[in-house]
């Protein structure tokens, strides 16, 4: 009796089952990494959304490093310019110029290190550590406001005008950095004013325009983010923007956000860029923002670490506190010490400025800077309303 199939059928066959199967096979592949413009557009007002608000780190802080690698036009040329000029003057100014563009040449550019412990918009404390080692702390606890440094301790509330205005230009300079390693520059949404485009979609990248300016007349200023889309995540990475129009900074033109290595914190469930560059319309990186690292509530709890600190007594985060100067505004007092061992000498009342409100002062020279860089956060506002 006969096989069924001779060894020359049974291998054919066997040929066109493979190639169907591939066929097939590549065929689901390709649908599943063909997402539609729906699907991105969807992913797109997720993220939007989450990027409208402070992130919610729990008990653990988010650290980041931001690097200055502005040089001028011609370094080399620069630097040996200011060489002949301090050679055989070792007090001379210019030795730090020389010290700084040496450290951005050998790639080790000079940087500050920062951390974030946050809840939401009311509950957060930024810590500013510099390379030389002093610090800078600032802190919302609901009502209550404060700043560290090593040497000073100041406290207010949201209603006292010098503190509060202090904590708000520390807010308008580390949320912007937020925004980039966080929210991929998605946080533009929090912006006072500013009009997100429609979302475009070739099947290889994405691109979405923004602008500020009159509902009915040319932007003011204009950005485009764009990225691309990854099918075994099934989500978007922002990849680059780039400023193609700002009427108030016209030099702006052609700067660009570099986005790259996105990687998932996991007890965030947050990405987050590993390295955010910004680029001079050049091409010359004038600044990098840098995940250092999460840090799982290893300082103590939430509560803790938001508390107003103490002459002599131990912070959280910094250790012993041996500031000699302690300004509180919810007293209206000031005062002072000439050393951390000695006792603080009587409280001399603080002479409060008069003028216009904080708020209407403050928030139109901030609307006026923020209209060059398009970074206003609109959580400002909405306080400004309601205190």
């Amino acid at each position: 009796m006969s096989p069924i199939w001779t060894n020359q059928q049974r291998d054919s066959r066997w040929l066109v089952w493979l190639v169907v199967s591939c066929a097939l096979s590549l065929g689901t592949t390709v649908a599943a990494q063909s997402p539609t413009k729906a699907d991105v557009a969807a992913w797109f007002d997720r993220e939007w959304d989450r990027a409208q608000q402070m992130p919610n780190l729990g008990d653990g802080s988010l650290c980041w490093r931001v690097e200055f690698w502005d040089l001028p036009a011609n370094p080399e040329k620069e630097l040996a310019n200011l060489r002949e000029q301090v050679e055989g003057r070792p007090d001379h100014p210019a030795r730090h110029q020389v010290a700084r563009i040496e450290r951005i040449l050998a790639g080790n550019p000079p940087h500050r290190l920062r951390c974030l412990w946050a809840h939401n918009e009311d509950h957060w404390r930024v810590n500013t550590t510099f390379g030389n080692s002093a610090f800078a702390d600032t802190a919302m606890a609901g009502n209550t406001v404060w700043r560290l440094s090593h040497s000073q301790l100041m406290v207010g509330t949201d209603k006292t005008q010098p503190a509060m205005q202090t904590v708000m230009s520390e807010l308008y300079t580390f949320w912007p950095e937020v925004n980039r390693l966080v929210f991929g520059g998605l946080s533009h949404g929090v912006i006072s004013g500013i009009r997100r485009g429609e979302l475009r979609w070739d099947g290889r990248e994405w691109r979405v325009t923004m602008s500020f300016g009159p509902p009915d007349g040319a932007p003011n200023f204009e950005s485009v983010i764009s990225g691309r889309w990854d099918n075994a995540l099934d989500r978007g990475f922002v990849e680059r923007e780039i400023i193609t129009i700002s009427v108030p900074k016209p030099e702006t033109v052609g700067t660009e956000y570099r986005y790259s290595d996105w990687q998932l914190v996991a007890p965030l469930n947050q990405w987050i860029a590993s390295r955010v560059e910004d680029v001079t319309p050049g091409g010359r990186v004038q600044r990098a923002y840098v995940f250092d690292s999460w840090r799982p509530g290893g300082e103590g709890d939430f509560e803790e670490v938001l508390a107003v600190p103490s002459p002599n007594a131990t912070d959280p985060v910094r250790g012993e506190l041996l500031f000699t100067r302690l300004v509180d505004y919810r007293r209206n007092a000031v005062r002072e010490r000439k050393n951390a061992q000695e006792q603080f000498a009587r409280a001399v009342p603080i002479r409060q400025p008069g003028g216009p409100s904080i708020w209407r002062s403050w928030l139109g020279w901030v609307s006026a800077a923020a209209l060059a860089t398009g970074l206003v956060v609109l959580y400002i506002h909405r306080r400004s309303t309601t205190h």
